[in-house]
């Protein structure tokens, strides 16, 4: 079921209980946690002062134990008559020879009259020893060992916390375990007249049994509270991690059985020797609780004891106190909400239900009967609202009711005078359609015109493009060809050069050949006169005759290089000659070409001079175009605007029909309000 279906009284009184609800369960939990977080700082403080209580209880207890042993031990040492004195003789005690120590004139070698009359009279065990060296032995005592028989000729265990303080002459009191049971002994150092160490003299009271009633006592006192208290021994040794008093643990060793269960817990507490921790451990039944503990060392016994409180009791405390608080605020949820229903359904329900009233008699059309106002709250305005409207629609139906009454007559008139604009709208219509189908023609022919002159305009452009290329064209040949012609006129240049240069060299070689002939001549000069010389002009002859066909060489060598000249003068003069006929052409070429680019220039020029007149015309026919376009939209426009005209005309009477009819409805409407 929807809500928005429901009464105003449910509507709210839901929303007020679960608004309530809600607000109610937040402060349940947050009282719960609040509890809780109490309850365990409660608890803390109280396992804190549970454990010291345990720490004082045991340190007072040791405390009067020596005290008790020290007194006794006085009145063990008032037994002996005399002083005490060491003889040099040496007694067998077992299988031992050791000193005589006397008291008095008695010698205590082998003698129990004392200790054992101590044994009888305080359940306790006494010893006498006798200094050896550094050693320490049993001479007399009360103890006995297992088959029996005293335990004389044995040594004081140098590992005994005693036997450095014997050493030292002084005092100990301190517990030891012997066959089992608990003794607080005291040593009491025996020396002679002159202060030499010459013996111990030493008791043991039996406390096991008021330690077990101690121990029993700590290990149930917190058992009606959901706790337990404990105590593992630390001392070094064998006794280190054995386990004085737990509800499951008691009598086992956390060290050397590390798997039992909770062993890791004491072992942990062992390390650290003080403080308060969380740890798991399990109950006699094997269940498993998260334990709040705290711990602590007694150094009087050698222990670390402890109180545990059960963390899971005292958050069930704390969810206990929710749950009440919860199943409070659901009983107030629900208690308040009815309430709020009540005072909702006398407050606002029954007003309502007059104001309905109300709001029905007006919706049934009877404005005359006056509406309820007896509030001046909220529903009072609302009343008073409800009165104001009533007024102003009985108002309105009344001008309703005139007004229909005109619309009647008024649509009666505007159905005749569309009757009129309607057949003057059908005609106007009519010639419209018919000067648009014209002006189409007229537009469709124009559309032509202007096609082909755009295409003539396009030609036109591309032959002016054409005639702008080839003038291009034509103007690189015309200077490449102008560079041809002035490479061949400087190649005319050096080749003329080069003749001249033959020219020079030719003369030069018919100097070098007179100058061969005159030599030769010389020669022949020079051996006729060495052969006139005879014997004397011989070598002389000799020289001249190499002389002359050095010469002669020489003409040769000129005659062929002045043939070569000749050669080269006359291909020189042959490509002089080729050059000035290449130069010619070229300078021929260059003329034509510069008329062809002039005739070029002409022809672009006047293609351009064209295409502006084809822009000009397409510019021209675009205009008569457009105008003639513009002429048939416009008609197009009056057609429709006509065919509109005729059609809204034919609209207004269908609503000058509806309007006729809606007065008539109206006035039947209006005749069912009573005003």
């Amino acid at each position: 079921m929807r809500l928005s279906k429901s009464s105003i009284n449910l509507q709210v009184s839901l929303s007020a209980g679960i608004l309530i609800v809600a607000v109610f369960i937040a402060m349940a939990i947050l009282l719960g946690r609040h509890v809780g977080s109490r309850f365990s700082v409660a608890e803390e403080r109280e396992v804190s002062l549970s454990r010291d209580g345990m720490v004082r209880l045991l340190s007072a207890y040791n405390n009067t134990l020596k005290e008790n042993v020290v007194r006794t031990a006085h009145l063990f040492w008032d037994s002996f008559p005399g002083g005490f004195t060491l003889d040099s003789g040496l007694v067998k005690v077992a299988d031992r020879d050791v000193p005589t120590i006397k008291a008095g004139e008695v010698m205590l070698n082998n003698h129990f009259a004392q200790v054992d009359n101590f044994a009888e009279r305080t359940g306790g065990n006494a010893t006498i020893f006798v200094k050896q060296g550094d050693d320490f032995v049993r001479v007399s005592t009360s103890v006995k060992k297992e088959n029996g028989e005293r335990a004389i000729g044995t040594l004081l265990d140098r590992q005994s916390p005693a036997y450095a303080k014997m050493k030292a002459g002084e005092a100990y009191t301190g517990r030891v375990t012997l066959f089992g049971k608990q003794f607080m002994t005291h040593y009491q150092p025996i020396k002679d007249a002159s202060g030499q160490l010459i013996g111990i003299l030493y008791i043991g009271l039996d406390f096991t049994q008021s330690l077990d009633k101690i121990k029993q006592d700590l290990k149930t006192q917190h058992q009606n509270d959901g706790g337990f208290s404990f105590a593992v021994d630390m001392r070094p040794g064998k006794p280190f991690g054995h386990v004085e008093f737990h509800p499951t643990l008691e009598g086992k060793n956390v060290i050397s059985d590390d798997k039992l269960a909770g062993a890791a817990a004491l072992k942990s507490m062992l390390d650290s020797g003080q403080g308060t921790s969380v740890f798991n451990w399990s109950d006699e039944k094997g269940a498993t609780h998260t334990w709040l503990v705290s711990f602590s060392q007694v150094p009087d016994w050698g222990w670390v004891v402890g109180t545990a409180r059960d963390l899971d009791e005292i958050h069930a405390v704390g969810a206990s106190v929710r749950n009440i608080v919860l199943v409070g605020s659901l009983l107030a949820a629900v208690l308040l909400s009815v309430l709020l229903s009540l005072m909702l359904r006398k407050m606002v329900t029954r007003p309502l239900q007059g104001v309905l009233q109300d709001l029905s008699m007006l919706a049934q059309g009877n404005f005359r009967m006056p509406v309820t106002m007896n509030r001046q709250d909220e529903l009072g305005q609302l009343q008073r609202a409800i009165h104001d409207v009533q007024q102003a629609t009985s108002s309105a139906i009344a001008e309703i009711t005139k007004a229909s009454s005109d619309v009647g007559h008024a649509a009666e008139q505007i159905h005749l005078a569309t009757e009129t604009v309607l057949q003057g709208a059908t005609v106007q219509s009519n010639a419209a359609e018919a000067m648009a189908a014209t002006v189409e023609q007229m537009s469709v022919s124009i559309s032509r015109l202007a096609d082909g002159a755009k295409d003539a305009e396009f030609l036109s452009r591309n032959s002016g493009d054409l005639s702008q290329s080839g003038a291009e064209v034509i103007s690189k040949a015309t200077g490449a060809m102008t560079q041809i012609a002035n490479s061949v006129k400087d190649a005319s240049k050096e080749v003329h050069f080069m003749g001249e240069q033959s020219a020079r060299i030719s003369s030069i070689v018919s100097v070098i050949n007179e100058i061969a002939d005159q030599t030769n001549l010389l020669a022949l000069n020079a051996a006729i006169e060495s052969a006139r010389a005879g014997e004397q002009g011989r070598g002389f002859s000799v020289v001249a005759d190499e002389v002359r066909k050095l010469a002669e060489r020489t003409a040769q060598s000129t005659r062929e290089i002045a043939e070569m000249i000749d050669s080269v003068q006359g291909a020189t003069k042959r490509a002089v000659s080729i050059m000035d006929q290449g130069v010619a052409m070229v300078e021929d070429g260059v003329n034509l070409a510069s008329a062809a680019g002039q005739s070029i220039s002409q022809i672009r020029d006047s293609s351009f001079q064209v295409v502006q007149r084809v822009e000009e015309m397409t510019a021209a026919l675009d205009e008569q175009n457009a105008g003639g376009q513009d002429v048939a939209r416009h008609v197009q426009g009056i057609a429709v605007m006509a065919s509109q005209t005729s059609q809204q005309t034919n609209e207004l009477e269908s609503l000058v029909t509806r309007l006729k009819h809606d007065a008539m409805l109206l006035n039947k409407a209006t005749e069912r309000f009573n005003v």
